[in-house]
């Protein structure tokens, strides 16, 4: 599919590239920057990580700079504002992410261009750096919004007793209010859903209509552990909002997009582990 994309690209004259340009500005949808040898394809996108955009496509010849800009006015990006940017050398990358400064606004018209990295390699320097482009156009803009499927990341870690005997769910979504319950895992229960070790309520920070993002949520834990142990983070819907705890009778067991329990595993750390 990339080699194709290439040969495509590459067929497209300086006057064709100059007239499909405008459309990068006037309608999102994602779009194509650069030049023939050099250019990278994005697409509009739903952020798991408000922090992060994606980047479909990258064929390169040299070393660039893939830079992420805001929107300034419309039809405009804001040329001081740079919101991330990622060195790449030579080649060819598929589903390239790049790290912003801070999270994304639901809705959100972003811009991206390449520069190639002219000056001292491996450093960003924007009065150095050339934009790589085939006509004035030389960004395509993209469309970022919030993710609505249910999700929870963790990773292994230790016990926290500086955060008051803690463990920390690194990334969780919602549509509704909901609810993380950590269990120990067990194999052979169903669900894999053990004994209740602790629980954390996710709610919007303020009246919103939008799904629920959080990050580092801390949940309190209501027993001793130990390093080994294995743990399933669930997340449930809390079906009572008003009544202020959490029932597994009550709450809803959250689904994601294949039907399954909305959930991910852990394990406990030795502090020699780190």
């Amino acid at each position: 599919m990339l080699d194709m994309l290439k040969f495509k690209f590459k067929k497209l004259s300086r006057v064709a590239i100059i007239a499909l340009a405008p459309l990068y500005l006037i309608a999102c949808g994602g779009g194509v920057t650069g030049d023939s040898d050099n250019f990278i394809t994005l697409k509009d996108q739903t952020a798991v990580e408000l922090n992060e955009i994606n980047i479909a496509n990258v064929t390169l010849n040299t070393n660039v700079w893939v830079v992420i800009y805001e929107q300034d006015s419309l039809l405009e990006r804001k040329g001081d504002k740079v919101l991330g940017q990622r060195p790449l050398a030579s080649g060819e990358y598929d589903n390239v992410t790049v790290t912003l400064d801070r999270d994304v606004t639901h809705g959100e018209i972003l811009y991206a261009e390449l520069r190639r990295d002219d000056g001292n390699v491996g450093v960003y320097e924007p009065s150095i750096d050339s934009v790589i482009s085939q006509s004035a156009t030389t960004a395509a803009s993209f469309v970022v919004n919030y993710s609505t499927i249910p999700y929870i990341a963790v990773n292994d870690q230790q016990i926290s007793s500086a955060g008051n005997n803690t463990i920390q769910v690194k990334k969780v979504i919602s549509v509704n209010a909901a609810w993380l319950v950590a269990y120990r895992y067990d194999a052979n229960a169903k669900n894999n859903i053990g004994g209740r070790v602790g629980y954390q309520p996710i709610r919007h920070v303020e009246e919103s209509v939008l799904p629920i993002h959080q990050s580092k949520v801390n949940i309190g834990l209501e027993v001793t552990l130990s390093a080994g142990d294995q743990l399933i983070i669930v997340l449930y819907e809390d079906k009572v909002v008003d009544d202020g705890g959490f029932s597994k009778e009550d709450d809803i067991l959250l689904m994601n997009v294949d039907d399954t329990i909305m959930s991910a595993r852990m394990t406990i750390l030795d502090s020699s582990d780190n």
